[in-house]
């Protein structure tokens, strides 16, 4: 019984492990327009399908330009809000 506990135990452990999301962090706090665009799209055009990235910015037009350059490349915004200054996007990369 006890084995059949920690055996639970253990699988249990490794799905939470697999499940937890692994963000790329994309700090682009401080950068004008049009610059936080355009290194999402370039972190976009070059990373394997389904990466995940988490990106910090603070320019104001970031709010409409990251989820157009999310759109054009097929990825997927999965959320984005707002702290103050500090604007956050999660993203899917496509694929």
């Amino acid at each position: 019984m006890i084995e059949d506990i920690d055996r639970i135990s253990s699988i249990c452990e490794r799905l939470a492990v697999d499940s937890e999301q692994r963000f790329e962090l994309l700090d682009l706090r401080g950068l004008k327009c049009p610059l936080p665009a355009l290194r999402v799209r370039r972190a976009l055009a070059g990373c394997p399908s389904g990466s995940l990235f988490r990106v910090l910015a603070t320019d104001p037009m970031s709010i409409i330009d990251v989820p157009h350059e999310v759109s054009l490349a097929g990825a997927t915004l999965l959320q984005q809000d707002r702290e103050g200054e500090e604007i956050r996007f999660e993203i899917r990369a496509a694929g």
